[in-house]
């Protein structure tokens, strides 16, 4: 992992302990760092748990943690392996659930 990759990894490390998880353990869920590219700005994520399976898998995915990730410095896509949203979707999320801080 080069320079850039570790401080992506730290820094979504840091949101995924201290904002994502907190939510996805009140009911059974959790997740991992899959796979980061500070170049292109992605970060891979895995669910486990509860969230492995769970039907809302995709609108945790758009409206948690992709609207939270992507307020980190650099990170422009989050990717959930065995997740699809389309964009479509994913617009009218943003719309409905602002980033926090932010402004959609």
């Amino acid at each position: 992992m080069n320079a850039a990759d570790e401080t992506m990894y730290q820094r979504s490390l840091q949101m995924l302990n201290e904002e994502i998880r907190p939510l996805l353990h009140i009911h059974g869920g959790e997740a991992r760092i899959d796979s980061v590219d500070a170049e292109n700005g992605v970060v891979g994520l895995e669910l486990l748990g509860a969230c492995a399976c769970c039907a809302l898998a995709p609108w945790t995915y758009a409206a948690v943690l992709r609207t939270r990730m992507t307020q980190i410095e650099g990170v422009r896509e989050i990717k959930v392996r065995g997740v699809n949203v389309s964009q479509v979707a994913l617009d009218r999320v943003a719309k409905m659930f602002p980033a926090p801080g932010g402004t959609s």
